[in-house]
């Protein structure tokens, strides 16, 4: 069933939904850390930086 499936998804399209579910996540949590970066930096809790 599978390859019935697959065959007519080109290659690239298939790489690139597995790419783009991979980069989504790690951009948001880049987001996030850059973000609780900036709330440390402006709290001035003298925590060393990560």
């Amino acid at each position: 069933m599978f390859e019935i499936v697959s065959a007519p998804v080109p290659p690239p399209v298939a790489g690139g939904g597995f790419v783009a579910g991979i980069v989504r996540p790690v951009r948001s949590e880049t987001h996030a850390k850059a973000a609780e970066h900036a709330e440390r930096k402006s709290a001035g809790d003298g925590s060393l930086p990560e």
